[in-house]
């Protein structure tokens, strides 16, 4: 099962795949980390600040009743694409991140 947190006091998102193991985590950018297992997969992300990176109000952030999250790890780059669904109200952020690591990742991750 998919986990999705925010935690509003500190603007902080998380976004888990809870049936792959943790190896460690990477910093991308100031605020943006993403969570890898042992064969260099994403299984997680974390956004600090996350209403001002993702530009998107905190109300989306603390009451969606469904998130969709999907990361793609590409030779230009990595595209971090997120729905926010309250009510069929939904709100799209998409943010395309250096592809300095791009190169030691696998390949993609999606969540609901």
């Amino acid at each position: 099962m998919d986990k999705y947190s925010y935690d509003k006091e500190i603007d902080a998102l998380s976004l888990k795949k809870e049936e792959y193991a943790y190896a460690y985590s990477i910093e991308i950018t100031d605020g943006i980390i993403l969570d890898l297992n042992e064969k260099h997969n994403v299984i997680g992300l974390e956004i600090l600040d996350a209403s001002e990176i993702l530009e998107i109000s905190e109300i989306y952030l603390k009451e969606a009743n469904e998130v969709n999250a999907e990361i793609m790890v590409t030779k230009k780059g990595i595209k971090i694409s997120l729905i926010f669904n309250i009510n069929n109200d939904k709100k799209v952020s998409n943010n395309l991140i250096s592809g300095l690591y791009s190169n030691n990742l696998n390949s993609s991750f999606a969540t609901t």
